[in-house]
């Protein structure tokens, strides 16, 4: 595994992977790190890498060229699993879930933005996922790109010295890890259970278990409540869809679009809601509506719909989306389409219905697709794994 960070402050990093785990794995070759001073593609005499922003804004952001140039310093040699991660607080939270689906690349490039961030042509270029280690501000993504090289490294096999010890830590079945005892036996007054010192296998394995979930109740009970049982995400296309000539196009995203569906998503719990278009100017949009139901008085005024409207992700194409699940349950999902046109391979709502509460059925999560315009193009019936039956009017006409 090849670590790499784009970087105006390269000595932060140096002793951080000199020592403990990760130095040890350096020395045996199971991972290596590198950073590159951003500074060091700077075009001008002064070496400078930030600009103020067109328009007017607060702070400087990083130059597109500069880093473009950064990054490209790295891609030799070529690897066939490659992935570019943006520390930035508008990503996708960062999870033991995403560590291993990154643990499996053969090199990671972290960006570590300063200042007031970075030009966005050089994200929509090259970067492949932006990820937050939660809803906090720093100074820059040093930090927050170390964490992550340290989690993704101790799932790297041979860099921890017991790997049975990672199926008992924290997160693992999404619960928390039971308490621990060492000597003393007694610490002033307060005696190690029992049951550890029984020699029980049968016994000490049904404590931990009962600890486990006990302690996960009482400290972290979104990880049992806000969890259900297989992910599912709404998107709506407005890109590889037909109009009523059957002509490929690009539709306009609606309030109805956003608002409507996001609370439909909330009410019947969905992971998330993706809008998918490539048209720049309608991302904006979107992100002006988003931008307001994001405001304190928006918060104090309609809570509700405020909760449902952090659903929305925008992006600008079906394979964003589909990587952004990746990256978050660490396989790929399930595409099922829902289509106002009958096909053999159909499925009745209630038939999937049963599918997805059966208790043995696999972890995959759900992209349930829906269309815009006429219909999805034919193009896009190579991406989808199930097809719904269509809803039928009162006079048996198709409607969705």
């Amino acid at each position: 595994m090849e670590f790499h960070f784009l970087t105006l402050f390269p000595d932060l990093f140096a002793s951080f992977f000199e020592v403990s785990l990760l130095g040890k794995a350096q020395k045996k070759r199971l991972l290596s790190s590198h950073f590159v001073q951003i500074r060091d593609f700077a075009q001008d005499k002064h070496r400078r890498v930030d600009e103020p922003p067109f328009g007017g804004s607060e702070g400087m952001l990083l130059r597109a060229d500069v880093l473009a140039s950064a990054w490209r310093s790295v891609q030799d040699p070529p690897v066939q699993k490659q992935a570019t991660v943006l520390l930035s607080p508008q990503g996708v939270l960062f999870s033991q879930t995403m560590a291993k689906s990154l643990a499996s690349y053969e090199r990671l490039i972290f960006v570590c933005p300063r200042y007031e961030g970075l030009d966005e042509r050089f994200i929509q270029k090259y970067v492949d996922f932006e990820v937050s280690l939660g809803d906090y501000i720093l100074t820059g993504g040093e930090l927050p790109a170390m964490m992550m090289a340290d989690t993704i490294a101790r799932l790297i096999p041979g860099v921890l010295g017991n790997p049975d010890s990672l199926s008992e830590e924290s997160f693992e079945e999404d619960t928390l890890k039971y308490p621990q005892y060492t000597r003393p036996r007694v610490f002033e007054g307060m005696k190690v259970p029992e049951v550890l010192l029984q020699g029980d296998h049968a016994a000490l394995s049904k404590w931990r278990k009962e600890e486990r979930l006990k302690r996960t109740w009482i400290r972290r009970p979104g990880l049992f409540l806000e969890k259900p049982p297989v992910g599912v995400y709404v998107v709506l296309l407005h890109t590889q869809v037909v109009n009523r000539r059957g002509e490929s196009v690009t539709t306009s995203v609606t309030n109805m679009d956003i608002h409507d569906i996001a609370r439909s998503a909330r009410t019947y719990g969905a992971c998330g809601y993706f809008l998918v278009t490539p048209i720049e100017d309608q991302g904006e949009l979107v992100g002006r509506i988003l931008a307001h139901w994001n405001t304190q008085e928006a918060r104090n005024y309609h809570p509700d719909r405020v909760e449902a409207v952090s659903l929305v992700r925008v992006v600008r194409s079906f394979e964003e989306v589909k990587q952004e699940i990746r990256l978050r349950h660490g396989q790929d999902p399930e595409v099922v389409l829902t289509d106002a046109h009958s096909h053999e391979t159909s499925v009745s709502y209630e038939t999937y219905r049963q599918e997805l509460l059966d208790p043995i059925r696999s972890e995959r999560p759900v992209i349930l697709v829906f269309g815009t315009g006429w219909g999805v193009s034919e193009s896009f019936y190579t991406e989808v794994d199930r097809i719904l039956e269509p809803i039928y009017g009162p006079e048996g006409s198709a409607g969705y």
